[in-house]
């Protein structure tokens, strides 16, 4: 079923269900009731806890720092935005965020799992709602009710104060409330992903040392063999064959191109079994107008030799290409897929290739990215790989998650970096989940798990952070009715204070409504501009 007419069929079953329970007398006798399209559920309990919690030292200082904390995310949020809408006329029409990836919601975007993000969305929740009514009481401000929004599953929890009361109060105190439901959702992020890159992660090994099959191209050898994603590549070859312990192993890889050869690859379930693959270094991508087009190469051939030279791998390739002269032909032989033989033959329409100079062509097709340092070197403009595979080393994954500023340089490096490891959904590397966790075992203190329960922690930590962290930064977007909103107006009201000393209340007030107008649909055009901008430029 079209998964837009499921989530209809299941909101008019939602809305059906409410309408009965307005009609039976039960919305009012369990204190439900309606706020926009969401199910508002308030209740009274909850409150002592909060009350005790109050009590406690300490949360003045802890409001004092989130202050900080979300400021700071504030900003950051603001000129992150700013940058994305000066990318937003590079990014393709296709690859532009839908309505559903800008919502971080579990069952509506795709990218985030649902059990794991309800867990990370209800831990954000209550941690959230909690620290606001901590904060309320800790200030001596009533706490009318507590309770949760539903949109067929829980969407968000509140606290409720008393909106007169927190008006009236002092901006010391308002603020304190509302800096603490962000601040305490970005320190939890930050505190799970320390256990988690810092404990968990670096325990992990593989099982076995290899490369990871990531993509297989279209009519490459192994879009023809039983390889598949998610494999685990140990050994190719025959009597001479290559253990891959590394990903630089499959630049060492001796076997003969063409040949039918055995791989030894690791599925994640049993033991590790032999498939077979043609060997070689295939075409993945031809250039237009580059000399390999001209030469007739296309995606999906096999190079065995260039200029009488074997190729059996990428670094004999490279090495090929180095000694090549820009104007010279040489002799290139190529073989392709056919289906009369169910195999690879030699293609006899591939016999020569003269590779151009790489200044010259980039210069013509390319200008941006032409570099003086280029001239007078061979270009032939393809794109190849090892039996079309994209391949990732086995050890890369729990490096990611354990040292994921590993090599990053200056500012803009480790803003890149962190924003990598915030993009492992995207690149279907969290959650882990069986076959792909079997291929590692923890060791040390959380060896003592059982493989599957040791991932499910995982996984829930890392959907913890990521959740946390998206509901820490987006409420403090200086934008109302988040809680940045509020903040950012309280803010801008003592400036104005500051500047115009014999400034009314009154007169503030219309400059803030004004200001507040302006960022807060400033906010909201340079989200909607991420998903309207790609698709009319």
């Amino acid at each position: 079923m079209n998964g837009y007419l499921l989530t209809l069929l299941i909101l008019i079953a939602f809305y059906v269900g409410i309408f009965a329970l307005h009609k039976t007398g039960l919305m009012e006798k369990y204190k439900l009731s309606m706020m926009g399209p969401f199910l508002m559920w308030r209740t009274q309990k909850g409150k002592e806890l909060i009350e005790r919690i109050s009590k406690r030292r300490g949360w003045f200082l802890y409001a004092k720092a989130s202050k900080i904390i979300v400021a700071t995310a504030m900003f950051s949020m603001l000129a992150l935005l700013i940058w994305e809408a000066t990318i937003v006329p590079n990014i393709p029409k296709e690859n532009a965020p839908s309505p559903e990836m800008m919502l971080g919601i579990p069952g509506i975007n795709p990218v985030i799992p649902i059990w794991y993000g309800i867990l990370g969305l209800l831990v954000a929740m209550v941690f959230h709602e909690g620290a606001h009514g901590i904060l309320t009481r800790a200030n001596k401000l009533k706490l009318k009710s507590l309770g949760i929004l539903l949109l067929v599953v829980p969407l968000g929890a509140f606290v409720e104060p008393d909106e007169e009361e927190l008006q009236a109060t002092t901006k010391k105190k308002r603020t304190d409330v509302f800096s603490v439901g962000p601040g305490t959702n970005i320190i939890i992020a930050f505190v799970v992903v320390i256990i988690l890159a810092g404990s968990m992660m670096p325990s992990v090994i593989p099982v076995h040392d290899g490369a990871i099959i990531t993509t297989i191209a279209d009519r490459g050898p192994a879009y023809y063999s039983n390889l598949t994603a998610g494999t685990e590549i140990l050994q190719i070859g025959g009597e001479n064959s290559t253990v891959i312990d590394s990903l630089q192993s499959i630049n060492e890889v001796k076997a003969e191109p063409g040949q039918n050869v055995p791989i030894l690859v690791f599925t994640g379930k049993g033991e590790p079994v032999i498939e077979r693959c043609t060997a070689g270094l295939a075409v993945l991508k031809v250039s237009a107008g580059a000399p390999a087009e001209e030469a007739g190469l296309e995606p999906g051939m096999i190079i065995y030799s260039i200029n009488d030279t074997i190729i059996h791998n990428y670094t004999e390739f490279s090495s090929v290409i180095s000694d090549m002269k820009p104007g010279i032909g040489v002799n290139m032989t190529v073989y392709s897929y056919f289906d009369s033989l169910m195999g690879y033959a030699q293609n006899s329409s591939v016999t020569t290739i003269t590779p151009a100079d790489r200044y010259d062509y980039y210069s013509s097709a390319y200008a941006p990215y032409a570099k003086e340092s280029d001239k007078g070197k061979a270009f032939l403009g393809i794109t190849v790989s090892y039996m079309g595979l994209g391949l990732m080393d086995v050890k890369t994954i729990p490096l990611i998650y354990s040292h994921p500023f590993e090599g990053a340089e200056g500012f803009r490096g480790y803003v890149m970096a962190g924003l990598g490891y915030l993009a492992l959904p995207f690149y279907h590397l969290s959650p882990i989940d069986a076959p792909l966790s079997n291929m590692y075992a923890a060791t040390g203190i959380w060896g003592a798990l059982p493989n599957s329960a040791f991932w499910i922690l995982a996984n829930s930590l890392y959907w913890i952070f990521w959740i946390n962290l998206m509901v820490g930064l987006t409420n403090a977007l200086p934008a109302i009715p988040l809680d940045g909103g509020y903040l950012f107006k309280d803010w801008a009201d003592s400036i104005l204070v500051r500047l115009k000393k014999d400034s009314t209340k009154e007169q503030r007030e219309k400059v803030l409504t004004v200001l507040m107008y302006v960022f807060s649909f400033g906010v909201l055009g340079l989200i909607l501009w991420q998903m309207i901008g790609p698709r009319i430029l």
